[in-house]
């Protein structure tokens, strides 16, 4: 929505993103990854996945990034840039609301990033 009102004549077309076989994110930067920075690397999507989990049984937006900083910490080799949970408009999310949890993170000179899917449950 925001590129439609930027630029009328963008399409954006969304389409899952591509894993390595260890979950990773496939792209060209892989490469430059030492084998221990690769060894770890599977944290990311690791931590995304935990943190729609983590949306689905009731935390706050603020408890899951706490939780997915913290996943993160099991490894010195990973640098969060940051974690942000947005809708489609890149606004805050809202429960029960399809958004994205979004992970940008550096491995040595490597920048990775990755998101998934995510909906809290509204709190009962």
């Amino acid at each position: 929505d925001l590129a439609r009102k930027r630029n009328p004549v963008v399409e954006i077309i969304s389409v899952p993103t591509v894993r390595e076989k260890d979950s990773l994110a496939m792209s060209s930067r892989n490469i430059y990854l030492s084998s221990d920075q690769r060894n770890v690397a599977h944290l990311i999507p690791e931590a995304l996945r935990n943190a729609t989990l983590l949306a689905s049984k009731g935390l706050s937006q603020i408890q899951v990034k706490n939780e997915t900083k913290n996943y993160l910490k099991k490894t010195d080799l990973i640098e969060l840039e940051y974690i942000e949970i947005v809708n489609n408009e890149l606004l805050e999310l809202s429960n029960n609301e399809v958004g994205r949890i979004l992970i940008a993170a550096k491995l040595g000179n490597t920048r990775l990033i990755d998101n998934m899917p995510i909906m809290f449950k509204a709190n009962a």
